[in-house]
């Protein structure tokens, strides 16, 4: 509506000034005939009459053409002040016509221009008369009607057309006023779409719904998520080597965890934002769902309620909703193929066995219901194995705390306490206090068993007289490179005690000879010179202070003789045979051996000043 305001504005501009222009020489040309009438009542001759009646022709003329440009400015306008300025540029052209007439003017063909002129002004003012009234009719019969309404969550307005007319040329355009009158009507005041009303009173598409306003949505608020720190896949998949290789025994069932991890973090939901429906009022935001997870045994929340924390190690899992820490992971078969290799930080029971070449590292006990093949069980506290181990060589137990087995046969045990056995055929066992047969059998048959106090059995060796050591070595697992075999060992020993011997003797005697040379540079002579008495100090301090190197040096070796002659010392120690010790069987207590020449019954074994003492009589038979 505006624009089309603007263009009328423009087009009345610009015919006022060519009517203003076209009025002023009309006047003018009344004005000049009015001189010429002046000029003949002077007697000016009538050459120049005629002259100027010439040129009064060619301005009659020139103004019939100007009338004519004017007819075509006038059927472009559309406004009502047009007609008032033509009429009066009409009554100024009667009223010098009037003059004329009154001043009777013989200039016929003057008077018959101005009555043509006059007859055009007229037809002109009814032409414009009956354009405008043409226009009002038409806005009279224009029938279009239109109606608002709005989707049911409020979010969106349209207008619908109706009684609109219909055809290829049919010219439905209606001011934008319209459409904004309605939605004034209505309350409606958020979302207009202002460039599409324009667009839409155009009246080329009344024929679908114009979607005048548009809301702005609600934006719902994001669910509360639970990040885990442990893997949720409990599908066993085998673990790729860094080689390509794939090992079919690392499974990863278990997820473990320490004492102090965090296990999961909540995110908490957020509550949305706020929509706008197009009356302008806000729109609540359907908040997010919180996230929903519990703390079982084991677990412990933060003061924020975010994180959930292991109190203790073990193995993390989801039961039912609640995150919890299980100490104790439960295998209802055997480890095998179905399980591959177990790492648990906590511990372990095998309600069946456990396969050859598989494995259980446990950060606790390991209980074995079963028997034990040719694997590998290693545990920060205790090991029992109910039915026993066939290591078949390769089997191997070790234990920070005590290992106990039905029986073991060729197998590597190591107890970090002690080693408690029925029978043992042909094994290597260490055990860092004891090794105590326990049973019927309670016997040792062949093999080599070494324990840092007592090693207690029923029997030693058998009646193969097949060879075997039986040793107590004190602190065994603080010796690098320990050498199983007794001799070696013990000329091992030997070797290292006489090196240090023989370093210490000439430590002594360094030692010996710098207190002549400091008695001797400290000497005081009379005619010895400044220059002198300052060389002999020197000397003097210089020999106490390697005197002091070699004393140290000295305490260090002295110190590593100390702690040879400890391991050596087996004080409290001692070999115990409750029934037999069989022949072949060699007892090493420190650095002392005896061989066993012939069956002996109810032996004791003990070490005495470097000998090892036979008595027949065993603890509690007395």
């Amino acid at each position: 509506m505006s624009r089309m305001s603007n263009t009328t504005e423009e087009k009345k501009s610009g015919l006022e000034q060519k009517v203003d222009k076209f009025y002023h020489k009309a006047v003018g040309m009344f004005t000049h005939s009015t001189d010429n009438e002046n000029l003949q009542e002077e007697n000016i001759p009538s050459v120049s009459v005629q002259s100027n009646e010439k040129v009064q022709t060619e301005q009659e003329m020139q103004l019939v053409e100007e009338t004519m440009n004017i007819e075509e400015i006038f059927d472009e306008a559309v406004v009502i002040e047009d007609v008032n300025i033509k009429s009066d540029i009409l009554n100024s052209k009667q009223t010098s016509k009037k003059e004329e007439q009154t001043d009777k003017l013989d200039n016929t063909d003057e008077l018959n221009d101005m009555d043509e002129l006059d007859s055009l002004l007229d037809q002109k003012e009814k032409e414009l008369a009956f354009d405008q009234s043409a226009d009002k009719s038409e806005v009279e019969k224009n029938p279009v009607t239109f109606t608002l309404f709005f989707s049911a969550d409020k979010m969106n307005a349209y207008i619908r057309a109706q009684d609109y007319r219909r055809g290829k040329d049919v010219d439905n355009r209606i001011s934008t006023d319209v459409i904004y009158e309605l939605l004034k009507e209505k309350d409606v005041t958020y979302g207009i779409d202002e460039a599409g009303i324009v667009e839409y009173c155009k009246g080329d598409a009344f024929y679908k719904d114009f979607q005048v306003a548009t809301g702005l949505r609600p934006v719902k608020g994001e669910d509360g998520s639970i990040e885990y720190f442990f893997s949720m896949d409990l599908r066993s998949s085998p673990t790729e080597n860094d080689d390509g290789t794939v090992n079919y025994k690392e499974l990863g069932l278990v997820r473990n965890v320490n004492a102090g991890d965090v296990l999961c973090r909540i995110t908490p939901q957020t509550d949305g934002i706020e929509g706008i429906d197009v009356f302008g009022k806000p729109v609540k935001a359907t908040p997010g769902k919180p996230a929903v997870i519990n703390s079982g045994k084991g677990v412990e929340v933060s003061e924020d309620g975010l994180e959930f924390i292991a109190i203790n190690n073990g193995m993390v899992e989801i039961n039912k909703g609640a995150v919890e820490i299980k100490e104790v992971y439960t295998i209802s078969g055997d480890v095998g193929p179905a399980t591959g290799n177990i790492r648990f930080n906590g511990a372990v029971v095998v309600m069946g066995s456990v396969l050859s070449d598989y494995a259980i590292y446990a950060n606790g006990d390991i209980v074995v219901n079963g028997y034990v093949e040719a694997s590998i069980l290693n545990s920060t506290g205790d090991i029992v194995i109910k039915n026993g181990i066939n290591g078949m060589k390769k089997g191997f137990l070790k234990a920070d705390g005590d290992v106990t087995v039905k029986f073991a046969e060729m197998a590597r045990i190591v107890a970090g306490q002690n080693f408690y056995c029925d029978y043992c055929i042909n094994c290597d066992v260490r055990a860092v206090e004891s090794i105590i047969g326990k049973g019927k059998r309670a016997s040792l048959l062949g093999g080599n068993y070494i324990a840092g106090k007592t090693i207690e059995v029923n029997t030693i060796g058998s009646d193969l007289n097949i060879p075997m050591d039986v040793q107590i070595i004190p602190n065994w697992q603080d010796i690098r490179n320990l050498k199983t075999k007794p001799e070696e060992r013990i000329r091992e020993n030997q070797e290292i005690m006489s090196q240090y011997e023989d370093a210490f003797s000439k430590l002594k005697h360094s030692y010996d000879l710098l207190d002549g040379e400091i008695t001797r540079a400290s000497r005081k002579n009379s005619m010895d010179t400044e220059e002198e008495i300052k060389a002999k100090k020197k000397k003097v301090l210089m020999l106490m202070q390697k005197k002091t190197d070699i004393r140290r040096e000295m305490i260090e070796l002295q110190e590593k003789k100390d702690k040879l002659n400890a391991d050596g010392s087996c004080e409290g120690c001692m070999v115990i045979a409750r029934k037999v010790i069989h022949t072949s069987v060699r007892v090493i207590i420190g650095t002392a051996m005896f061989r066993i020449n012939g069956h002996m019954d109810h032996q004791t074994f003990i070490e005495d000043n470097g000998t090892i003492e036979s008595h027949n009589v065993t603890p509690g038979s007395v």
